[in-house]
């Protein structure tokens, strides 16, 4: 895990995701408002259980991120769907989500 005054990373050594601010900004985006009930264009990524998505939800909040869309429940999207959202600097959506695993028969 990378956590520095500019920005904070993520791995399970598999995958790795950082975040983190430029001194002048690539692009220019308007922030989600947060009513949004999809955000189209976003970075999905999913993580093993509840939990994961919770941990990741108050180590970003530590770093002083706040989160679009909080860790909840969807089931309008599909039962057992946990997530949470955030923006990068570039007001990118970032999704930390997690799902039910398919039953088998």
């Amino acid at each position: 895990m990378m956590d520095t005054e500019d920005g904070v990373g993520f791995s399970n050594q598999n995958f790795s995701v950082w975040v983190s601010a430029l001194p002048e900004p690539r692009v220019r985006r308007k922030a989600p408002t947060g009513e949004e009930f999809v955000v189209t264009d976003h970075l999905a990524i999913l993580v093993q259980d509840k939990k994961a998505v919770y941990d990741i939800e108050r180590e970003m909040k530590t770093k002083g991120f706040k989160a679009l869309f909080p860790c909840e429940e969807h089931p309008e999207f599909e039962p057992g769907y946990y997530a949470v959202s955030f923006c990068d600097p570039d007001n990118y959506v970032i999704e930390i989500y997690t799902r039910q695993k398919p039953k088998r028969f």
